[in-house]
């Protein structure tokens, strides 16, 4: 049953926009199953990681942390064929403050093993 879940369950990253320190994430769930947006570090939660666009880290942390407090979007599920902000801003380890203007990211969203995506942005 499990695996059944996984294999339907589908996230597509439509748009990827960052306004000041905040992240804002349009997702729609193309899947066959509701995706969870957990939030807090006990198991199952959401992990984000971003990197540089030459692949180094530059923070993995879960959603609603003080790297990446969860503004919208988190604590409930995104429904089949719903479209969903996941807003956050980030601060400490995930703070792009020291980044040039033009720097390109890449993140990945895993939502608690049920189905992962991620996307590119520019500062």
């Amino acid at each position: 049953n499990q695996l059944s879940e996984t294999i339907n369950s589908k996230v597509n990253v439509l748009v990827s926009d960052l306004q000041g320190s905040s992240l804002n994430l349009y997702l729609k769930n193309v899947g066959g199953t509701d995706i969870p947006v957990k939030t807090g570090s006990t198991s199952p939660t959401t992990t984000f990681l971003m990197q540089e666009s030459s692949g180094k880290v530059v923070c993995q942390t879960y959603l609603d942390s003080s790297h990446a407090a969860c503004t919208s979007g988190c604590g409930n599920s995104i429904d089949v064929g719903e479209t969903q902000l996941l807003a956050m801003t980030l601060a400490s380890d995930c703070s792009l403050s020291s980044y040039a203007n033009t720097t390109k990211f890449a993140y990945t969203l895993d939502f608690s093993g049920t189905a992962s995506t991620g996307g590119e942005f520019e500062k």
